[in-house]
Parts: structure tokens; C-alpha cells; sequence
């Protein structure tokens, strides 16, 4: 009604509100494929939601992760550290659990683990510099999942990562570490002579993590 003391309806944030439209477009149009970037951090970000196994499979969603740096500080954290720990929010499979609130917070640069702890996240270097991967030892493949990140991240960062994905299933994710050059990119790009069309040296390093999530 039109009185006074009518109550405004209580509404999501703006962000908030555009990824439910945007998801309302995508159901209403029957998207094949979509890509959800993340407002700001990940773990309590608005478009954190999707699960990564439905029906028992980890096909159904994947992860990327960019060139951390310190930004939104206020936010997320004064330290890459704890902007990763924020960002590793996204890598738990099953978001209903309230797995992903509860990961580990990084522990500082300085710290080791306690003598006899093992880490069971398995860490894989892909592109031409390492080009040697560790088979997985996970035997439960259809709750395995991969999660891949720029290998320009500092090493602090990654090991947060990794934490990360170990603590949100259960000790069976992958941290795939992508080429931030994009050198195997560069080299077909330059055969057919082509080129990107973003400016930017660190956008073949984008591009390659993009074709990793493909």
C-alpha cells in the first residue's frame, strides 16, 4: 500500500542482486557453459555457491585462480596470505557442508610444518618448464578435483592454496600450477601469426589459464 508506515522490502546488495539476475538469464536461456568471476575475495563472495560435484561427478564446475595481489585489503586481509585464504574459498567441492568457513587460516611465510607432517595435496607444474607430471594417488577419481593457479603466485601464496583445496575435500584436491608466460601459447600464436587481442604481456598468462579451464 501507499501509508506510512509501509516497510521497505529488505533487497540483496547490489552485487548480490545482479548475479541473481544474471543467473535467472542463464536458466531462462539455457546457457551451456557458464563463467562466474568473482565480485571481490571468493570464499563469502556471492557467486561462491555452485557445487563442484552433483550426482557424484566433479565435472560439473572448475576453478581458476590469477596473479594474487593486495587488493581490497579492508576486506580480504593485509598479507597475499590471507587474500589467498579468502580466494581458496572457492575450491571446496560441496558449498552446503560449510566446509569452505572453516578451511585453515595461513600460517606466516616463516612457519614449517611440525616434523612428521606430511602434505597429501598433490602440487602439478604444467607448460614447457616442467613438463613432467606426478600421477595422482587418489583412487577415488569421481571426487577428485583440480584447481588451477598462475605459477607467477608467490610460493606463500600456492602453499595457502593448496591448504586450501586439501582441507575442503578431504585431502584429494590438485593445485594444477599453469605457465604465467603462456610460452606454449605464444609459440602457436606466433606460428599462424597471430596475436591476443587483450594489450598486456601478462595476458598470455590469463589466456593460457583460461584454456586450462576448457
Amino acid at each position: 500500500g501507499d501509508g506510512d508506515g509501509d516497510v521497505p522490502p529488505v533487497l540483496p546488495g547490489y552485487f548480490r542482486m545482479l548475479t541473481l539476475m544474471a543467473l535467472h538469464t542463464f536458466h531462462q536461456v539455457e546457457v551451456d557453459v557458464m563463467i562466474l568471476e568473482v565480485g571481490m575475495g571468493g570464499r563469502y563472495d556471492a557467486t561462491n555457491f555452485l557445487n563442484h560435484r552433483i550426482n557424484g561427478s566433479t565435472n560439473t564446475c572448475v576453478c581458476g585462480v590469477t596473479l594474487l595481489d593486495l587488493d581490497h585489503c579492508r576486506v580480504l586481509g593485509t598479507t597475499l596470505e590471507e587474500i589467498a585464504w579468502e580466494k581458496g574459498g572457492i575450491f571446496a567441492v560441496d558449498k552446503t557442508s560449510g566446509v569452505s568457513s572453516v578451511s585453515p587460516k595461513p600460517i606466516p611465510i616463516n612457519t614449517r610444518p611440525d616434523e612428521g607432517e606430511t602434505d597429501t595435496c598433490p602440487i602439478r607444474q604444467t607448460g614447457h618448464t616442467q613438463p613432467r607430471i606426478e600421477p595422482s594417488t587418489n583412487t577415488n577419481e569421481h571426487k577428485h578435483a583440480k584447481f588451477f593457479v598462475l605459477d607467477s603466485n608467490t610460493s606463500s601464496v600456492i602453499n595457502v592454496l593448496k591448504r586450501c583445496a586439501q582441507h575442503n575435500i578431504e585431502g584429494i584436491g590438485e593445485v594444477v600450477l599453469v605457465d604465467a608466460n603462456g610460452t606454449d601459447l605464444r609459440a602457436v600464436m606466433n606460428n599462424k601469426g597471430s596475436a591476443l587481442g587483450l594489450a598486456g604481456e601478462h595476458q598470455y598468462g590469463n589466456a593460457n589459464l583460461a584454456l586450462h579451464l576448457c
